[in-house]
């Protein structure tokens, strides 16, 4: 078992801030209790990372509000197709360029609608 195994979501998130290879906000926002969860879950559920010697969280946050349903000026392809496309080929190029097994890939949606 390596050194980063042994490590906590929050423990490492604290040790990229310290390393300066993540941001001060990014680390606040990472270590909001929920996040910080889910994080962890995933560390422990994971098969690809458990080795990881580096570990990349990448985490999107794309725009579901009801506007992406508009289509792009000039075309027939709406807001939302046009971020799904782009979110499924950062997916492909992550797995196909070799950093899938050090890779956590997360995409939040906004808060959940009423009557949903």
């Amino acid at each position: 078992m390596g050194e980063l195994d042994r490590l906590s979501a929050r423990e490492l998130i604290q040790r990229a801030l310290t390393r300066h290879t993540l941001s001060p906000a990014s680390a606040s926002a990472l270590q909001e209790t929920q996040i910080a969860r889910q994080i962890q879950q995933a560390l422990e559920r994971s098969y690809t990372v458990e080795r990881a010697r580096k570990l990349l969280l990448i985490t999107m946050m794309p725009d579901d509000s009801g506007s992406m349903q508009a289509r792009m000026q000039g075309s027939a392809i709406t807001k939302q197709d046009s971020v799904i496309e782009g979110h499924n080929e950062l997916l492909e190029a992550m797995r196909d360029g070799g950093h899938g097994k050090r890779t956590m890939l997360q995409t939040r949606y906004g808060a959940p609608r009423r009557g949903t």
